[in-house]
């Protein structure tokens, strides 16, 4: 939802103006039209597999709209918000269990298909919280993963990037099944950051066009000293 450096729209806008321009040349001037107009081509395009297919859809179509585009992310983050917001969306509720959660987060893998995949990372996860046992609760975002996995959402790349300390402390207590999800493990040594800039770009480049596997997971081992 930022503004990536040297862009003047957000990732999300971004995205969303590629979705249109996939979708029919026609779009973006229909867009100035009705919102049902919107919703009805989208649904056309997706005509199964779309979890509240009329809610979600009007929600991209407000993003368009610079004055109602705050108000739709703060729906897709999950804030609560008063019946005049919602209203103003065109929905009903907010995003307020984690299967609605998981259920939008689909949406976004399937109408991203013809699009750069989507890229979950997660960082220093030194700071999550701990379980009752008193370990970091790694489990908890492995479950992400295989969540991902077993659903067949389409289009995501999740990367997992821990301290080798901390993985080596914790990766104990993770349910075997769910590491067997890790599709690559990179080990990384202390680098400079231009170095770490170059391998990045150079990891990620193969999903810069249509991905290979439309569902990887890529954990990382970070040193100590990195």
């Amino acid at each position: 939802m930022y503004v990536p450096e040297g862009r003047s729209e957000s990732q999300l806008l971004l995205w969303l103006r590629g979705l249109i321009s996939t979708r029919d040349a026609g779009f973006i001037d229909r867009l100035l039209g009705a919102r049902s107009t919107f919703v009805r081509n989208l649904k056309a395009a997706h005509p199964v597999g779309i979890y509240n297919a009329n809610e979600f859809f009007s929600v991209l179509f407000h993003l368009t709209d610079p004055d109602r585009y705050a108000l739709a992310c703060e729906w897709l983050k999950g804030d609560e918000l008063d019946e005049e917001s919602l209203r103003l969306l065109n929905v009903n509720s907010a995003i307020d269990t984690e299967s609605k959660a998981q259920n939008i987060l689909g949406n976004f893998g399937r109408v991203a298909s013809t699009n750069q995949p989507l890229v979950l990372c997660f960082d220093n996860l030194d700071n999550v919280d701990r379980s009752e046992q008193g370990h970091i609760d790694l489990q908890a975002l492995f479950n992400v993963n295989s969540i991902i996995h077993n659903q067949k959402l389409k289009n995501f790349v999740v990367i997992i990037s821990i301290i080798t300390n901390t993985w080596n402390d914790n990766a104990k207590y993770i349910q075997p099944a769910d590491l067997a999800r890790i599709d690559e493990q990179l080990r990384l040594k202390p680098i400079v950051l231009q170095l770490a800039k170059l391998l990045w770009r150079l990891r990620l480049a193969p999903y810069t066009t249509k991905p290979r596997n439309p569902h990887r997971a890529i954990f990382t081992l970070k040193s100590s000293g990195s």
